[in-house]
């Protein structure tokens, strides 16, 4: 995706230590993927004693904090979610995601989707700049206009924050619960003097993508 105006986006999943930290601040989220029980002793250990990223054991433990998140009954999910809101508008945003997930909600409401704010990276593009998201990397685009340019893929199975069909099942399987995604996303232009002169941007994605 390629923005043409400011852009804001989620994708790739966070650094285990990061979600960590936001189920330690948010009680009602650890309770709905059961926290204490899928990350036991990793709740408050070091980050040295985490597992190494993208792991076997990391991605595990987020395959069970998301299959637990969308296995949780519809009207727990809404009581959480609206007890979260609350909280933030009356003590206030403690972060951009917390901001982020108000305007989601909103959007959204009770929508299983709005914890995706906690669990993804929260990208935030000016015109000219671009992601490249490989198959199985979960994102959603929150506003922005940009260009999409798509391959024969597997892109278009939702789970949340749309009013479309959803198969959640085929998501969760085929997820590649990698924490270390984002740094290929993001690229930059590659121009050479000649699309320069005139004024063609190159984005060359990695070269294991051949349709590109």
């Amino acid at each position: 995706i390629c923005a043409l105006t400011p852009f804001e986006a989620l994708c790739c999943f966070r650094p285990l230590k990061d979600i960590i930290a936001y189920l330690k601040r948010i009680p009602q989220l650890a309770a709905l993927v059961a926290a204490d029980t899928v990350l036991g002793s990793y709740m408050m250990a070091p980050q040295s004693a985490l597992p190494a990223a993208d792991s076997d054991a990391e991605r595990q433990s987020l395959k069970s904090l998301m299959t637990n998140l969308y296995a949780a009954p519809e009207d727990t999910v809404t009581k959480e979610l609206r007890l979260h809101l609350r909280h933030i508008e009356e003590k206030g945003a403690q972060c951009a995601e917390d901001t982020l997930f108000v305007r989601v909600y909103k959007q959204y409401p009770d929508d299983v989707g709005c914890w995706m704010v906690y669990f993804l990276n929260y990208v935030q593009m000016v015109p000219g700049e671009a992601l490249f998201l490989s198959d199985s990397e979960p994102h959603a685009y929150i506003s922005g206009d940009g260009v999409e340019i798509m391959a024969c893929s597997d892109n278009v199975v939702r789970a949340g924050l749309t009013p479309k069909w959803k198969d959640v099942p085929t998501l969760l399987s085929m997820l590649k619960y990698s924490t270390t995604g984002l740094a290929s996303a993001r690229f930059e232009k590659n121009c050479s003097e000649d699309a320069a002169q005139w004024q063609v941007q190159c984005y060359q994605p990695p070269a294991q993508f051949p349709d590109f």
